[in-house]
């Protein structure tokens, strides 16, 4: 399961846009420095807006989100 702000869900599902961005800003040292990104599928995403509960290894964390949409747990 991968865990992401509701905003960024949809760049792990279609990278593309993404990638394209950062590779204009890294050039040829995007590859070195990132390695290789594929697709999350659909069903592996679970966006999340803020205040939700979550359970990590056991345990559970209520997922935040800051007013300058970083988020953090």
């Amino acid at each position: 399961m991968v865990y992401v702000h509701e905003r960024g869900a949809r760049h792990l599902a279609d990278p593309s846009r993404l990638l394209a961005s950062a590779t204009r800003l890294y050039g040829d040292a995007m590859e070195r420095m990132w390695g290789r990104f594929d697709p999350v599928p659909g069903e592996r995403l679970r966006p999340l807006a803020g205040g939700e509960r979550i359970s990590l290894g056991g345990g559970n964390s209520r997922w935040h989100t800051h007013p300058d949409m970083r988020c953090t747990m």
